[in-house]
């Protein structure tokens, strides 16, 4: 047996994609993914911040996941609560298909058997990303010192357990990991984790193989809107059917647990036929190489110095902070970045507010990025 991990999955509308390629890598195999976004089953539910992106699903939707055999989902995003309703609404309807979640502050891992091997799989979510709270619920928060203590107590306890981090992490469109996440990935190898799999940055980032484990920086994403149509109009005569998809890049990762190695599955958005087809599969690290592989952790935080002012790195990283560490003294850097950027997040949404700041449209920017790319595979 084995796991297939996709991305970020957040289908808007029945009926605005078709997924049936996938059936012959899903069948009979334990499939997980990131349910970027909660189920919405009323017709009116208030954002939380109506000056941000807001992602979510109609009901009916989840018969995506039932299709492509999806067994558990994390909720450790930062678009799981931007709405005002509880998760318990989108726990039932999982629960009535068959489907567990992990992630949550009260439920961070999920345990199960894979071909008479136990897995454990963490979810959690870094702050950079977005909200991890609201008055409802809160998800189980990447606390880079915190959460590397708990693995490592965990295997102290469970030395035979397979263990998988599922994290969302990283800037959006970056195309490296912050020199921070590089390394607390490659430590939690060290303390025997598996395999790392992040999520959020919408680009494939590459696989580093370290020592006994494997880090997939980012898989790109799996199924998630490009334009501001993203919240359903419930009512039918509202129901826009053809969603604008994002075409980028995508991989998913089907780990074999007794060998401890991938295969790489290739997907790719066909936006003319509206169709998430299956390109094949491939087992050669060569094919997510990465230009810094095998280098220590002071040399990638010298080479990423010279890399984050060039091409799409330079649009991400000057706004914000960059993460050379999360050990040591670069803890308190860690926590100072939180309340720099939730001040910046408090000053954007009031000059928005007050009309001093239009941001960029969303649709224009996932635009940009797939006209890169799509000059990239020319």
């Amino acid at each position: 047996m084995s796991i297939l991990l996709f991305g970020d999955f957040a289908v808007p509308y029945w009926g605005c994609i078709e997924i049936d390629s996938l059936k012959s890598i899903t069948e009979k195999i334990t499939v997980i993914a990131n349910l970027e976004g909660p189920f919405i089953t009323r017709n009116e539910v208030e954002a939380f911040d109506k000056y941000k992106i807001n992602l979510c699903a109609d009901r009916d939707c989840v018969n995506y996941l039932k299709d492509v055999n999806i067994n558990y989902l994390s909720f450790a995003n930062n678009h799981i609560l931007d709405f005002k309703q509880t998760l318990q609404e989108t726990v039932s309807i999982l629960k009535n298909e068959g489907i567990d979640f992990f992630g949550t502050f009260e439920k961070p891992f999920i345990e199960f058997n894979d071909g008479g091997k136990k897995v454990c799989i963490w979810g959690a979510v870094s702050f950079i990303t977005g909200r991890t709270s609201n008055k409802h619920d809160k998800i189980n928060e990447f606390n880079p010192i915190r959460l590397f203590h708990q693995i490592r107590y965990y295997k102290k306890k469970n030395p035979e357990v397979y263990i998988i981090l599922y994290l969302h992490w990283g800037y959006e469109f970056a195309m490296y990991p912050q020199p921070a996440d590089r390394e607390w990935a490659l430590r939690a190898i060290d303390i025997g984790v598996s395999v790392v799999i992040g999520v959020h940055p919408h680009k494939v980032q590459g696989i580093e193989k370290y020592k006994n484990g494997i880090v997939v920086y980012s898989l790109g994403n799996y199924i998630l809107p490009r334009s501001e149509l993203t919240r359903p109009h419930l009512s039918d005569e509202n129901r826009i059917i053809h969603s604008d998809l994002l075409h980028l890049p995508k991989i998913g990762v089907e780990i074999d647990t007794l060998n401890n190695e991938i295969l790489i599955h290739d997907l790719f958005y066909d936006k003319d036929s509206s169709q998430l087809v299956y390109r094949g599969e491939t087992n050669d690290y060569q094919v997510n190489s990465l230009p810094f592989a095998n280098f220590s952790f002071k040399q990638y935080r010298k080479w990423y110095k010279g890399q984050k002012y060039k091409g799409e790195q330079r649009s991400r990283i000057n706004i914000h902070p960059t993460f050379y560490s999360y050990f040591n003294f670069y803890n308190a850097k860690f926590h100072l970045a939180k309340l720099y950027l939730f001040a910046f997040r408090l000053i954007r949404r009031l000059l928005i507010s007050m009309r001093f700041h239009t941001p960029a449209s969303y649709h224009d920017l996932t635009s940009q990025h797939e006209q890169n790319n799509q000059g990239l595979n020319m």
